[in-house]
């Protein structure tokens, strides 16, 4: 009989503990209440250089569409785009996702996220137009929370553009969706860094957009966080504790759990003068 217990014990803890991702097709409408350990809220260090363009979703008095434009079409077209209707990007708070919202934050206490209920194809575009400089070169990078399971058939379409609204033309700078081997899984575990080389010297709009494909709601919920256009590409060191939600913590491990500071350090090739405790 002990025998037995134990054996359901640790069956328990291992479904706790490598459950598969869950597929959340909540919004911002929420009135949970999240439970979680404290947690820093820094953003990190200054980036020097000349940001055109920052995002993090902070503030107290923060709104969405003072920056972003949430639109909605039935292909990649801009032109053919109309104001979209819920469910659509949203700011995610920790309430979010049925209170589950924490999980698709990278920084601080909100991220932009969509559910993989949200219809066609639905934009997260700026409001304004971004003059990118031929020289120095420009990059976008952002965290990105991205899953898909191509062995259950969950894939998730995901792209991010860029309108000339000069030349009135579209340009691709990322998509994920096309198959496995490139579309792998990044729940915050890097950093998107990509060059802008390909919209030089135009003024552009920039995008995220969410493709339902079908409409047969077979993508996940994605996130994005800490969005920054600049033309100096240097190291991007984060330092941050990795937040244990109590319901990701099995019980019989109570009193016994011990969590220790994880730094990530991204060096793109810049020595670093500064030092890390």
């Amino acid at each position: 009989m002990k025998k037995y217990i134990a054996l359901v014990s640790y069956v328990l803890m291992c479904v706790s503990v490598y459950a598969q991702v869950e597929r959340m097709p909540f919004g911002d409408k929420m009135n949970y209440t999240a439970n979680k350990l404290t947690i820093g809220n820094s953003k990190g260090p200054s980036t020097p250089g000349s940001a055109l363009f920052n995002e993090d979703f902070e503030g107290t008095t923060y709104q969405l569409t003072d920056k972003w434009e949430v639109l909605r079409s039935t292909t990649l077209d801009f032109q053919q785009t109309s104001v979209a209707a819920n469910p659509a990007w949203f700011r995610c708070i920790p309430q979010s996702f049925n209170g589950n919202g924490s999980t698709y934050i990278k920084h601080g206490e909100a991220s932009g996220a969509i559910s993989f209920t949200a219809p066609d194809f639905t934009w997260l575009i700026t409001h304004d137009t971004i003059a990118i400089p031929s020289d120095p070169e420009a990059f976008l990078k952002f965290w990105l929370w991205y899953y898909s399971n191509y062995d259950q058939g969950y894939i998730t379409h995901f792209y991010v553009l860029a309108y000339d609204v000069d030349g009135q033309t579209l340009d691709t700078l990322l998509y994920y969706g096309n198959d496995q081997a490139t579309s792998v899984p990044n729940q915050y575990k890097s950093l998107i860094n990509l060059s802008l080389s390909k919209v030089a010297g135009k003024n552009v709009r920039l995008a995220f957009v969410y493709e339902n494909r079908n409409n047969q709601n077979k993508g996940t919920q994605l996130a994005i966080d800490d969005i920054l256009v600049t033309n100096t590409n240097i190291p991007d060191i984060e330092l941050k504790a990795i937040p244990y939600k109590y319901s990701k913590v099995p019980h019989i491990t109570f009193d016994s759990l011990f969590i220790d500071l994880k730094a990530n350090i991204y060096n793109l090739g810049t020595v670093l003068n500064d030092t890390l405790t």
